[in-house]
């Protein structure tokens, strides 16, 4: 039988909303403010009891086990899309994207720059388990476990394809979007993921009004691109590719001999199905090139990230109360309009040359920090090319480990696979 998943997901979240007032977690967050003003941080656990927040742990790696089997194992569209919609439900809607390690490299980062900084146990579990299980797994967390990737899969209804070489090009943007999340928590600016995610807002049905515009926009593309955002933006999914392309099982699309059919390739909305290719020598004196202009591009990336950073630290809330305080202190007060951060921190009394030493050393930390950016960036461009470039022996499709998603689409799609499911033990019939 034929399930409507469409159908079936707008019921189930028809429902949620009908029984939002049980969910009463978070149901009244903190006041958006048009000012400077900052919400303390919390540095005390959250009043939830613990085992508590272990059961959503185990409920995590639970659902992305049976991700994994249901694509390595089951090799089953139907039940990576049931699953698909409890993660969407569960962690999205219930859990309202808390349970979530794609924000949580931000924590990890900052606690081990400020001591000061409280972060619990089961932050560092969520982070870590669905970077252990690809290692083994492959992207079984983003198959079925993660549910911004559900949300996106589930609403895509006309594939455009995207041509090869801009979706490598645009896969670049997430590298870059982790490298300044990275930056800004080290110097404790902005943690700018959770700033700027998109599905999060539609996830606890609130937010301020960019973040639902952010959110909007992502909905939109969904529709006719596959996971936009897990592909080219996920600072987290470009973390979980360079573990995929080492896992221990990886995602084969024909459980027996490949007819090269090309029914895989059409079939994959993520551009993740390799072609079959032949292989090519490589001349010593066009390594030594390629070499040459690797080292380059590292120091030059080094060169302008260092320029980059001083920039960057205009957008630290510190940086921005000196500018503020120098300006009232040497030019006309009775011209000024202070920021009520500034006026909180006049009325203080605390001496300006106290701040403008701290914000000397966090404009030191920015200018260090972008030069480890700028050659990040251009470590990871350079990697990009030389894995695009290579030439590989392959004589039938598969699928690229880093970029499968673990969906199932192409098993659906395989005439041998139909054929073994329809002809093999119950276990694996058409569903």
């Amino acid at each position: 039988m034929k399930v409507n998943y469409k159908r079936v997901l707008i019921g189930a979240i028809f429902l949620y909303l009908v029984a939002s007032p049980v969910f009463g977690e978070y149901k009244f967050p903190p006041p958006e403010f048009d000012t400077n003003y900052l919400v303390p941080v919390m540095r005390t656990v959250p009043a939830r009891a613990d085992w508590l927040v272990y059961l959503d742990i185990f409920i995590l790696i639970e659902v992305i086990l049976l991700s994994a089997w249901a694509s390595l194992k089951r090799r089953s569209r139907n039940i990576v899309m049931l699953i698909s919609m409890f993660s969407l439900l569960y962690f999205g809607f219930y859990k309202e994207g808390c349970i979530c390690p794609i924000g949580a490299v931000q924590d990890i980062v900052l606690s081990l720059t400020n001591p000061n900084y409280y972060l619990p146990f089961t932050a560092v579990l969520i982070f870590i388990i669905p970077l252990v299980a690809s290692l083994f797994i492959g992207r079984a967390y983003c198959g079925g476990a993660c549910p911004h990737g559900a949300l996106q899969d589930l609403l895509l209804l006309k594939e455009i394809k995207i041509p090869r070489w801009l979706d490598r090009s645009l896969s670049m943007l997430a590298y870059i979007y982790l490298g300044l999340a990275v930056l800004f928590a080290l110097t404790d600016s902005v943690f700018l993921i959770c700033k700027y995610d998109p599905f999060v807002p539609i996830f606890r049905l609130t937010g301020p009004f960019y973040m639902l515009l952010n959110g909007g926009f992502f909905v939109l593309l969904s529709l006719f691109i596959g996971r936009p955002y897990c592909r080219f933006l996920c600072p987290y999914g470009a973390l979980l590719k360079p573990l995929a392309l080492v896992s221990r099982e990886k995602v084969t699309i024909t459980p027996d001999k490949c007819i090269v059919c090309k029914l895989c390739e059409d079939s994959c909305p993520f551009g993740a199905i390799n072609k079959p290719d032949k292989p090519e020598r490589r001349k010593a004196k066009n390594r030594l090139v390629v070499l040459g202009l690797f080292i380059s591009g590292l120091i030059a990336g080094g060169v302008l990230g260092n320029y980059t950073g001083a920039l960057l630290a205009t957008y630290n809330r510190d940086v921005k109360l000196a500018v503020e305080i120098y300006a009232y202190s040497e030019g006309e007060p009775e011209k000024i309009i202070l920021s009520d951060y500034a006026k909180e921190y006049i009325r203080t009394g605390e001496s300006s040359l106290l701040l403008y030493e701290k914000v000397a050393g966090v404009k030191n930390k920015f200018k260090t920090g972008g030069i480890y950016l700028g050659v990040w960036i251009m470590f990871v461009m350079g990697l990009q090319f030389l894995y695009a470039a290579r030439k590989p022996k392959r004589d039938i499709y598969e699928p690229d480990s880093a970029r499968c998603m673990s969906c199932a689409r192409c098993f659906r799609d395989c005439p041998i696979e139909r054929q073994e499911k329809s002809t093999g033990d119950g276990s694996r019939k058409q569903e």
